[in-house]
């Protein structure tokens, strides 16, 4: 019996066809860039028959592939010592095994996780958890790893069973000491860096033979980084613990806390001096970002790097915010003393006062820091920081008081050997900078 053969085209998705004839074999093209098993079948010649030569008046719209396209993962069982959960509409699992972290507050971290600029890598997100104890390396953590995801397309001729199945690449950022860290604030700036990870791995170190290919990277070449100031063999866990901060891919993770980082991960503490311990206020007891606007200070700003800025943004639809140009931050030091005749002597008391111009204006927050660049970790000190309003001075050494015939003084043991110092700017739109080092050596 004779009849006119026409082909049948169903698309499958971006790059990927599946092409059917009466009576032959189906073959898919596999041009989509994910690797996907797909078992091979011959389909019953008197169906595909029967399905081309019966005329329809509507095109055949394949419910099952349109519902491909919209396909979001199923949410993961939960994991053990999970207390409470919730799904973003995204299919984001947020997990939670601390008590201080009910579903209400997962939502709005899942709120906050938005506030951070992203594309299309936040579906690849799989999980945000929160850990109530806290890490002994780190207060957060990034980790990729490898979803299956299997989907079926019904199709008439098609076997019942016919599906594809392919492996993507998934991200997972767990969040540490959620029992002591129990507010979304406490938490954006971690969360911040590490989607910055998954931002940077997504975008600019895709696969996973990144390793020293990161040195050849555009991103790479467009922030100066080569083999004399960025690490990239993880190998020595412990080495690369100690040297956190001269990392390449922690390098690129800061760099997006400073470039389209959420508002609160750009968040101020107050840190006081010598002077304003002695008077009675206490300085806050936690890393923000004010104090350490990048890990690693050392290095220029992102900001500073031309063309950074404009790379990290040409991922998303979205267009990059205006950067008030770097200013020039003059630090000044002076040293002053005062002696007194004590019930046990004689006794002289050394401080100095290092003041800087408010090259930014008074309404940025500036922020004393002094750090050792040979061991900047263990030698890192948050010395004082000065909101609008407030002289753009602090005091380091040992200072007194008088209050009648009493006499008080405390020392915070920073005025001996050489140091260096530097002040950051946190500018009202969020903009980072920071001041050239000062080397100074007391005498």
């Amino acid at each position: 019996m004779g009849r006119n053969k026409r082909n049948i085209l169903l698309i499958v998705s971006a790059g990927a066809a599946v092409c059917l004839a009466a009576g032959a074999a189906v073959c898919l093209s596999a041009l989509m860039p994910v690797r996907r098993e797909i078992a091979a079948y011959q389909a019953d010649s008197e169906t595909v028959d029967t399905f081309v030569e019966e005329p329809w008046e509507e095109p055949f719209v394949n419910q099952a592939a349109l519902k491909a396209f919209e396909w979001t993962p199923e949410p993961p069982q939960p994991e053990k010592d999970t207390l409470y959960t919730y799904t973003s509409p995204e299919g984001i699992s947020f997990i939670s095994k601390s008590a201080a972290w009910n579903e209400k507050k997962l939502e709005a971290l899942y709120q906050e996780l938005l506030q951070n600029k992203h594309g299309e890598e936040l579906r690849s997100l799989l999980r945000v958890v929160v850990n109530p104890q806290e890490d002994e390396f780190a207060a957060a953590t990034h980790q990729s790893t490898t979803q299956t995801n299997t989907f079926s397309l019904n199709f008439p001729a098609f076997p019942g069973n016919f599906g594809i199945q392919f492996e993507r690449e998934a991200g997972v950022i767990t969040l540490y000491g959620g029992d002591q860290r129990t507010t979304v604030e406490s938490m954006a700036d971690s969360l911040s860096h590490e989607y910055g990870h998954h931002y940077t791995f997504y975008h600019m170190f895709p696969g996973s033979d990144a390793g020293e290919n990161m040195l050849d990277s555009e991103y790479a070449r467009l922030r100066g980084l080569n083999e004399d100031n960025a690490l990239t063999d993880m190998s020595d866990r412990q080495y690369y613990y100690d040297h956190h901060y001269r990392y390449l891919y922690e390098i690129a993770a800061e760099d997006y806390v400073a470039l389209m980082g959420s508002p609160r991960s750009h968040g101020i503490a107050d840190y006081c001096d010598v002077r304003d311990r002695l008077g009675g206020k206490e300085s806050a007891d936690y890393k923000a970002r004010n104090a350490m606007v990048q890990e690693n200070l050392q290095l220029p700003m992102a900001s500073e790097q031309e063309g950074l800025a404009a790379y990290f943004y040409s991922f998303i639809d979205e267009p990059m915010p205006d950067i008030p140009p770097r200013q020039e931050i003059q630090i000044q030091v002076q040293k002053g003393s005062k002696s007194y005749d004590l019930t046990d002597g004689y006794r002289t008391f050394v401080h100095y006062r290092l003041s800087w111009n408010k090259a930014y204006g008074d309404d940025a927050t500036y922020t004393l820091v002094s750090y050792q660049p040979d061991d900047m970790y263990k030698n890192l000190y948050f010395i004082r920081t000065v909101r609008p309003g407030q002289a753009a001075d602090a005091y380091v050494g040992s200072v007194t008081r008088e209050i009648g015939q009493t006499i008080r003084y405390m020392d915070d043991q920073l005025a001996a050997g050489t140091r260096t110092f530097i002040v950051t700017a946190v500018l009202p739109d969020g903009t980072l900078y920071k001041s050239d080092p000062l080397t100074y050596t007391f005498s």
